[in-house]
């Protein structure tokens, strides 16, 4: 009977423990991502960000992978099936605003999103508004804090080739032509052999920015704004010159035969080419630097540029959507719904999180004691900081920029640091979309086509404002000018 007795008590106890264990259970959100970071863990109980993010916060933050994302986001919005948090582009962003799919976040931003809002300071949130209410939230690598940007692009100069041929680093067009020059034909490799390359980088038409760049231009369909208006890339009063020079540098055989297909990398990596216009990942973190090294260990790249503007305009490095417009995070208009108020005050906890000193530092390093330390105010990684590898995903806003890349790849802050510090060419491609009845692509195929015709001879540039009249007769490009203005100028651009 004692037996019976206390089988029923333990039972009791049991069953008034249940409401107990049920209320003490995590609300979760989800989130839809398109990939994955390398090494992702196999299991929830090996995903320390997310236990950490549970820990800190009391809400478990479920990241679910979404392969052909967008078209596969569209097909849970039609079938109601939204994720609590998802990426969204700028060119759905409207609809779905309008169509009730995100939530309006302006009720929430002095309050709920506060913190959200300290981080993100002076970021421009224009393009994330619709109607004049914010229904996205940034997703850029820079801060109000003015850490940096996530620019990466710089032209690069073989050091040791410079000093063996008695050159410095080119500073206009006409020094980066004759460095290309002594390059090809003064055998700065010493191998008594014509085997060295001029120029390469970029891979395709933008392998010739640089020198695009040089007048206040780039080769493509870039939105622009100069003087106060709206205003396009190919209509720039310094795109001929700028062909011409690109058709001197090819006729001349100083760029790349193969620039139209490759970056050229390979070929810097094997120490045939002295100038490559590249991002910086590519030539200086470590295992670029031991590859080189690998094969000449006595060829130092530098970073340089940008070249001096020959139109009187800022000097800059490469084209550069800086105003957002691409990817950001919306929550689901859902969540506003009564019965949602836990699910939806749980998702401004983590975003908030996030954005605090501790949040934004787990999900750039880790574990810090484990993955990383704080030295002399600085985040140093650990021989453990291979272990988050695949945190990169839960880093939802813009990343701190310099702070991270100092900690991750201190071989190359030379040149990250000059990356970020330069002026880049802008423009807002992102934040237009083309008329209902024209085919952007379709007209951008026929832009890159002809300009490289231009450049390489198989049509006279003398014939270029033909190509802008056949641009206008056959590809709606007036129209399409038309339509950036309304658009930039309620953003604050081109007013």
């Amino acid at each position: 009977m004692k037996k019976l007795v206390s089988l029923l008590l333990a039972v009791m106890m049991v069953l008034a423990l249940v409401p107990a264990m049920a209320a003490d259970k995590p609300i979760e959100i989800t989130i839809t991502v398109k990939t994955l970071g390398n090494g992702w863990p196999a299991t929830l109980e090996d995903d320390f960000i997310y236990q950490k993010i549970l820990e800190k916060t009391g809400v478990a933050w479920k990241i679910v992978l979404v392969d052909d994302y967008f078209t596969a986001l569209n097909q849970r919005i039609i079938g109601n099936n939204i994720p609590d948090l998802m990426y969204i582009e700028s060119e759905y962003q409207q609809q779905y605003a309008l169509d009730d799919v995100i939530l309006n976040l302006d009720p929430y931003l002095d309050n709920e999103l506060a913190g959200v809002m300290e981080f993100l300071g002076d970021t421009n949130l224009i393009p994330y508004q619709v109607n004049g209410s914010l229904y996205s939230l940034p997703r850029l690598y820079i801060t109000g804090t003015g850490e940096g940007t996530k620019s990466q692009w710089a032209l690069n100069v073989r050091k040791d080739w410079l000093d063996k041929l008695h050159l410095d680093a080119p500073t206009n067009i006409q020094e980066l032509y004759d460095v290309a020059k002594a390059f090809v034909e003064q055998d700065p490799d010493g191998n008594n052999l014509n085997d060295t390359i001029g120029l390469t980088g970029g891979s395709g038409i933008r392998g010739f920015h640089i020198i695009g760049m040089c007048f206040d231009t780039a080769f493509g369909n870039y939105i622009i704004e100069r003087d106060g208006k709206i205003t396009n890339s190919l209509l720039q009063p310094g795109m001929k010159q700028a062909l011409e020079w690109a058709k001197k540098f090819v006729d001349d055989g100083l760029m790349d035969p193969d620039i139209m297909t490759t970056t050229g990398t390979n070929k810097a990596i094997a120490g045939q080419v002295g100038l490559h216009m590249i991002t910086w990942p590519g030539m200086y973190k470590q295992y670029a630097l031991d590859n080189i090294a690998a094969v000449n260990p006595d060829a130092y790249w530098i970073p340089t540029g940008p070249l001096h503007n020959e139109m009187g305009g800022e000097d800059v490095m490469f084209p550069y959507n800086n105003v957002g417009g691409g990817d950001s995070i919306a929550l689901s208009a859902d969540l506003d719904d009564k019965g949602n108020e836990e699910k939806l005050a749980a998702v401004f906890k983590v975003l908030n999180y996030l954005t605090t000193d501790e949040g934004s530092y787990l999900v750039m390093f880790g574990i810090e004691g484990e993955h990383w330390n704080m030295v002399d105010g600085k985040p140093v990684m650990t021989e453990r900081a291979a272990e988050a590898n695949y945190i990169s995903t839960y880093q939802v806003f813009s990343r701190i920029e310099m702070p991270y890349l100092q900690a991750k790849f201190p071989e190359a802050e030379r040149a990250f640091s000059h990356s970020m510090s330069v002026n880049m060419f802008e423009y807002y491609n992102a934040l237009v979309h083309e008329p209902e009845d024209m085919y952007l692509a379709d007209m951008e195929s026929y832009v890159t086509t002809q300009l490289a015709a231009f450049i390489y001879g198989d049509r006279p540039i003398d014939e270029y404002d033909a190509f802008l009249q056949e641009l206008r007769d056959n590809y709606m490009f007036d129209e399409y000018m038309a339509s950036a203005t309304e658009p930039l100028n309620s953003y604050g651009i081109g007013k």
